[in-house]
């Protein structure tokens, strides 16, 4: 399980390729400072994945494009592009100097997933933070596997200086010790369940709160239910009483209805026959009005032929000069009399016909007045007898119902509003116990496992000449080693730089043999430091020597263990070495050969 490490490359617009083979087993790169040695292990991690954008430096102006070329377990060749300035890659399959047009390319833009998935090992859990899992990433492999100079020389511990990720990186460790991920560890709370759940916890407080504040302070849930009881049989029993008289009460509605409905019948006839009876009585004064005319008219023309004729009394005209005097057609009196004693005694018939019609609209008035009378008088009594139950029964039995319902109403309330309460309660209990942190006990057995690598280590060291490899064992908490009785970071930059190879070197070499997930190679920067810069330091302990620097390059000239190793380093070792390594070297601004990383 791993890949294999063939080439880096990085182009620019117009620029020429600046690039480095990694196919051998062994691959050192040689060179002084600033040569861009360091910068290539910058530029691995962000091939694999790293946020962190390589090292920018005044030779790679111009450059903008990444290429890294690699293979599986099973050969099959890989080619990843990312831009200098971030973002996704793009994979393609084969070994690819140009990126072929982006349709070609997989689908995964993703290094994480596409990385993982191609190790098969993307469903592998990890316990990333306390009380946390998540998924291996390949964040996990890069941090054992890619180490610039700040990281061989530091000293930290092996599992890194960030307390967010010692957490993940230990258990990444026994994973690659044992093969076994953490998907079957039941994990305890971490912080951010206890935030949440306390959250919960203070949410369902205020609930709890408010819903006491409904309750009287002293509620009691049997006394209620009980009290619930007799409030329903008390309803049950007036409504049983309300049923009893429901029929009468009914029956008397039905007869009052009728009987106000006929009345409303009768008042119409009443009104309609008081106006008949008021026009009989006008016409009966015009009749009387006209036979009084008529009656004047007869008197003055039976004396009107006993008087003599005279002049006009205002202009003195005599009689036959006066107009109309001498028309024969003008009505005597006595014609004049004989007309109105006719029109008399026709209006006389018609008062007498007209008094007969009086008395009998005025004797159906009569009739109805009586009928209504009776009508409102059975009325009177039926409204009596139903005021008179209403009044024994139905209106006090009807008030009780009206607060018995209330007094329901506010047990159901009181009692529904308990019930919550407690639902509440039991959630509260439920959920208090997350608020408190819990430790995940984890025991990882892997005692074998690491008595390999520590021995591996020890012959390791003892191969390069170093003295501690007499005694060599692991420090559990740090996941570290410690070397005649201290901690590998309690020596100088020298002797640390050395014991972390070895250590990766084992880690690398017993992943792969149990087929366990690792990067599949190792990259390391400056391992074996016999000067270095003022920057880093002249002390003793910060060198060791010389002759440990040419055993560990004798050694990686021999070495055929499972990986790959990549090694960048200042000093150069014997030309005898030297021609059994396959190496690339920088040889600086002042020297011929290849400058260093970039043209």
């Amino acid at each position: 399980m791993g890949i294999r490490a063939l080439r880096l490359a990085v182009t620019g617009p117009n620029k020429p390729t600046a690039d480095i083979d990694f196919s051998q087993h062994s691959n050192l790169i040689l060179g002084p400072s600033d040569t861009g040695k360091s910068y290539v292990v910058g530029c691995l991690k962000f091939a694999l994945g790293s946020k962190t954008i390589p090292k920018q430096i005044s030779l790679a102006s111009g450059y903008n494009q990444l290429a890294f070329q690699f293979v599986n377990s099973n050969g099959e060749a890989y080619t990843t592009f990312r831009a200098l300035a971030g973002g996704k890659s793009l994979f393609y399959k084969g070994s690819h100097d140009v990126p072929p047009p982006e349709n070609q390319a997989l689908s995964s833009k993703d290094v994480n997933k596409f990385l993982l998935n191609l190790l098969a090992i993307g469903k592998m859990q990890l316990i990333s933070a306390e009380g946390k899992k998540g998924k291996i990433t390949a964040g996990d492999l890069r941090h054992y596997s890619l180490f610039t100079e700040s990281d061989t020389l530091s000293d930290v511990g092996f599992l890194g200086e960030q307390v967010i990720h010692k957490t993940r990186y230990n258990s990444a460790f026994y994973l690659m010790m044992t093969g076994i991920d953490d998907s079957a560890i039941v994990v305890g709370t971490n912080n951010e369940d206890l935030v949440r759940e306390k959250g919960k916890l203070m949410g369902l407080d205020e609930a709890i709160d408010s819903l006491k504040a409904e309750l009287p302070d002293e509620f009691n849930e049997v006394d209620c239910r009980l009290r619930l009881e007799k409030i329903e049989f008390q309803i049950n029993a007036n409504q049983n009483i309300l049923r009893e008289h429901s029929d009468e009460l009914n029956n008397l509605n039905k007869r009052l209805s009728v009987i106000a409905k006929e009345l409303l019948k009768l008042e119409g006839m009443r009104t309609s026959s008081l106006e008949t009876l008021g026009r009989f009585r006008l016409l009966d004064k015009k009749y009387q009005n006209d036979m009084e005319r008529l009656e004047l008219i007869r008197t003055a023309a039976s004396v009107f032929n006993a008087f003599t004729p005279q002049p006009c009394a205002l202009c003195n005209t005599p009689v036959l000069q006066q107009a109309k005097a001498n028309d024969e057609q003008q009505p005597s009196a006595e014609q004049m009399a004989i007309s109105a004693n006719a029109e008399y005694h026709k209006i006389e018939a018609l008062r007498h016909g007209l008094i007969a019609a009086t008395k009998d609209v005025e004797a159906e008035l009569y009739s109805t007045a009586e009928h209504i009378k009776s009508m409102k008088g059975t009325q009177t009594r039926l409204a009596s007898r139903h005021a008179e139950i209403v009044k024994e029964h139905k209106a006090p039995i009807t008030h009780e119902l009206a607060t018995l319902t209330k007094l329901h109403s506010e047990c159901v309330s009181y009692l529904k509003t308990s019930e919550k309460l407690q639902q509440f309660e039991a959630k509260r209990k439920s959920i208090e116990p997350n608020t408190k942190k819990t430790k995940t006990n984890i025991v990882r057995n892997a005692i074998d496992e690491i008595s390999s690598v520590v021995a591996r280590v020890q012959e390791l060291l003892g191969i390069w000449g170093l003295e501690e490899s007499r005694q060599v064992s692991f420090d559990e908490k740090t996941c570290d080693l410690r070397l005649l009785e201290s901690p590998r970071t309690s020596y100088g930059k020298g002797k640390r730089a050395i014991f972390l190879t070895a250590y990766s070197v084992a880690v690398m070499e017993h992943a792969l043999q149990i087929n366990s997930p690792h990067l599949g190679f190792v990259a390391i920067d400056s391992p074996v430091l016999t000067y270095r810069d003022p920057k880093h330091g002249k002390s003793a302990q910060d060198t060791i020597e010389v002759t440990v620097a040419e055993k560990f390059f004798e050694w990686m000239a021999a070495w055929q263990g499972p990986g790959q190793l990549i090694v960048l380093e200042n000093e150069e070792p014997s030309d005898a070495i030297l021609n059994r390594i396959p190496h690339t070297l920088f040889v600086g601004p002042h020297r011929d050969g290849r400058r260093g990383f970039y043209p």
